[in-house]
């Protein structure tokens, strides 16, 4: 805007300008309405995605729920969504802990934030291990811990939406 502006002012006329208001008012204006903006941004209407952090780790949640309680043909599509899910919070858990005044707070929400992360991937790496294991040593609907599995698997699905739903319902974080 200040280079459109100062051309403009340059090139109106075929010979030297000898009036500066032009050039003054049009950098004045555009100085007032980024400061007008930052300050509606920053102040009055911040877009924080904190809030947006909280859904995302939930949805993982529900991904991960659903790589535990995931048929054998289903789980690379399901571990390559939980995955995809989880690069996603990655990059919103790095935006948020950029967000102003969230750097220097005792209690910051990054600090859950990165801490619940690295949880929940550690359970996603768990949860497709045991997914693993049980594929390739055969383990089948017909094997003797073919139930024991499945109730695990089960349980750990119903802890994590569980988990997933009080994450979504509670206000802070």
């Amino acid at each position: 805007q200040f280079v459109f502006a100062y051309v403009l002012a340059l090139l109106s006329q075929f010979g030297p300008v000898t009036d500066l208001t032009e050039i003054r008012d049009r950098m004045l204006g555009i100085l007032i309405g980024v400061s007008v903006y930052l300050t509606i941004s920053v102040f009055l209407w911040p877009e924080r995605e904190a809030e947006n952090l909280r859904h995302a780790l939930a949805k993982l949640l529900n991904s991960i729920s659903n790589l535990a309680h995931a048929k054998a043909p289903a789980v690379n599509q399901q571990w390559l969504q939980s995955m995809a899910i989880l690069h996603q919070n990655r990059e919103l858990q790095g935006r948020v802990a950029l967000e102003p005044g969230l750097q220097y707070a005792h209690n910051s929400v990054t600090q859950r934030a990165v801490t619940l992360l690295s949880d929940t991937q550690e359970l996603l790496f768990a949860v497709h291990w045991m997914h693993v294991v049980t594929t390739n040593n055969g383990i089948d609907s017909h094997t003797t811990v073919a139930p024991d599995i499945h109730r695990f698997n089960t349980r750990v699905s119903s802890i994590l939406a569980d988990a997933s739903h009080s994450l979504t319902e509670y206000e802070t974080f």
